[in-house]
């Protein structure tokens, strides 16, 4: 890797100090990645939709490692980062883009057939928001959805998908 090259790095955070560390980041200039959902929570007086990050304990950081880690590092809840044979991980931008899809992605198609598709199947999706993804069927939802799961970071995350967006991977 050459100096003044910016990768993606993950990073862990405390509990619940995502957005915190996602604020002082924008604050210090520091290109981040924080995918949140939208998640119910109910109180006793009231359901509100609030946003939850999809990736609990974590968030992306573009930087040049050799030169901008203490100040990423300096961020309120910044507690550490992903290494892989004690070098920092590097998260490509095809798997960022994929989580990028999966959160913009907030559709519940019903399906035609989910027969074809049965747990465990890889397929590849030739449509839709998920373009060019691959992902493994989880299961299926009452007839009318697909469940599939992506892997990434050594996490799984699952989303309902229309069937008509995939192909078996054969």
């Amino acid at each position: 890797m050459k100096d003044g090259e910016k990768k993606w790095y993950v990073f862990k955070v405390m509990s619940r100090q995502e957005k915190k560390a996602a604020s002082q980041l924008a604050k210090k200039q520091i290109e981040y990645y924080l995918p949140l959902r939208p998640k119910k929570r109910t109180w006793s007086d009231r359901i509100k939709i609030i946003e939850m990050p999809l990736f609990p304990g974590y968030i992306f950081v573009k930087i040049d490692f050799s030169t901008e880690k203490n100040a990423v590092f300096s961020a309120t809840g910044i507690c550490g980062f992903i290494s892989v044979d004690e070098k920092p991980a590097v998260m490509s931008e095809e798997d960022l883009e994929t989580i990028k899809k999966l959160t913009a992605s907030s559709h519940e198609l019903t399906t035609a057939s989910i027969d074809n598709y049965p747990e465990g199947l890889e397929v590849k999706f030739d449509h839709g928001p998920f373009k060019g993804v691959t992902a493994v069927v989880k299961g299926v939802k009452n007839k009318k959805y697909i469940f599939v799961k992506f892997q990434m970071m050594g996490q799984m995350a699952v989303a309902e998908v229309d069937v008509m967006d995939i192909e078996k991977i054969i």
